[in-house]
């Protein structure tokens, strides 16, 4: 493995880290503004698709301009690409 490819490693898991950190950052933030509006409707604990679902329905209900969720998931694509990024240095894909 060539030294390019090591770099070229690294710096995308640490991109995919980076990016998983600030996704829960930006997901804790939405729960946090809901939770505000709406105490006690989503518990911190448990989360499936069809609760997040509904964290992301009271979010654009409360703050129709927001634009946290689209945060989150162009996090979450940035992640995909890094991790494709990753497994083409490793010459897996």
């Amino acid at each position: 493995m060539t030294n390019f490819r090591i770099v070229w490693l690294v710096c995308s898991v640490a991109t995919i880290s980076v990016a998983g950190i600030l996704a829960m950052t930006v997901h804790q933030k939405i729960w946090f503004l809901v939770d505000q509006i709406e105490p006690g409707r989503f518990s911190p604990l448990g989360w499936y698709a069809q609760k997040t679902s509904g964290l992301y329905s009271a979010y654009r209900r409360s703050y129709p301009g927001g634009r946290l969720v689209l945060a989150e998931y162009l996090l979450g694509a940035l992640m995909v690409l890094s991790l494709i990024s990753a497994a083409t240095a490793l010459r897996l894909v």
